[in-house]
């Protein structure tokens, strides 16, 4: 659940949908990597 999210979230989707997408990817056996231009790196990017 988040905290500042409506009912179905939609208002904070700019902020949760990389996450929930990296979260998912990792699940699914996928390789998590920081996007382009960028320094942060995912769980599975080590």
């Amino acid at each position: 659940m988040l905290d500042d999210g409506n009912h179905g979230c939609a208002n904070v989707a700019p902020w949760h949908r990389p996450r929930t997408a990296d979260w998912l990817a990792e699940h699914l056996g996928g390789r998590v990597t920081a996007p382009a231009g960028t320094t942060e790196t995912g769980p599975s990017a080590a």
